[in-house]
């Protein structure tokens, strides 16, 4: 991307460099690795893999078959792959270019930590529906991306920058003894009604129950910590929304001024110094 590009959110950017109205201008991107086919096949074609679910491209672009066409008229060693078998064949010292889409939609919950760069989306998801246990699960599995990349890194000329656009109507509450299962109940019952409930619980989305509309549910012997569990939310909506309050990004970084923690929203605007020679 450049300083010029309209920013518009389409996967051609990642294909072609410039102004996305301008000249197309091949990407200097040589890995491009992650999911979401649909976005790069037009709507009326059928995904490799995924034969009864297509395309979503509103204007009949392939933009796989762009980017083949244009590494075979440069004359450039390159793969497209879209499966874990194919990944674990390519050659990098054989492949200058390299395209691969492995899901149809968005990537597997906590999956490749150790290939990929993941920008943690599922966490997104999870916290949308309510599913405590998948947002943390995904959580630690960025962890483990990140312990990935120091090791494969050296601090004295590396910049990492762990970041979110935004934080969930998502809460710790109670007063759980200390120990007590992050999933599970609150060892003390509610002071108004007397049943339990969950340590984490979220302000609003699809885990209202309908089905008590003179209270809530009763958790008693329910299995909090189930990978399908839904937390409770105070007002029924899908999905959960967004909340107005900062999230943090974690920097470390060469300059000490730097490796510290940021809320979001000034990271972007922060004169970062070059590199010590």
């Amino acid at each position: 991307m450049t300083r010029n590009s309209s920013w518009k959110k389409n996967p051609a950017q990642l294909l072609h460099d410039g102004n996305i109205r301008g000249p197309k201008i091949p990407s200097p991107l040589e890995v491009i690795l992650g999911g979401g086919r649909r976005h790069f096949l037009p709507r009326k074609e059928n995904d490799p893999r995924m034969q009864t679910d297509m395309g979503r491209r509103e204007d009949g672009r392939n933009l796989i078959d762009e980017w083949l066409r244009d590494k075979k008229t440069r004359e450039l060693d390159y793969e497209y792959i879209y499966r874990k078998e194919d990944f674990d064949k390519v050659d990098p010292a054989k492949t200058d270019y390299l395209l691969g889409l492995f899901n149809h939609g968005h990537m597997a919950y906590g999956k490749w930590t150790e290939t990929f760069g993941p920008d943690g989306g599922r966490i997104d998801h999870s916290h949308h529906f309510n599913n405590a246990h998948r947002a943390l699960v995904d959580t630690l599995a960025l962890e483990d991306a990140v312990m990935v990349a120091l090791e494969m890194t050296k601090p004295e000329d590396t910049l990492m920058v762990v970041t979110s656009d935004h934080s969930h109507v998502f809460a710790f509450g109670g007063y759980p003894k200390r120990g007590n299962p992050i999933l599970g109940l609150d060892d003390k019952t509610s002071d108004v009604d007397s049943m339990p409930y969950t340590t984490l619980l979220y302000a609003n989305g699809p885990g209202y129950n309908h089905n008590f509309p003179m209270g809530r549910e009763n958790l008693t012997g329910m299995n909090t910590e189930d990978k399908n569990y839904v937390q409770q939310s105070a007002v029924p909506r899908r999905w959960d929304t967004q909340e107005v309050r900062m999230s943090q990004s974690m920097l470390m970084a060469p300059w000490p001024t730097y490796s510290e923690v940021f809320w979001n929203r000034p990271i972007f605007h922060m004169p970062w110094p070059m590199p010590p020679v």
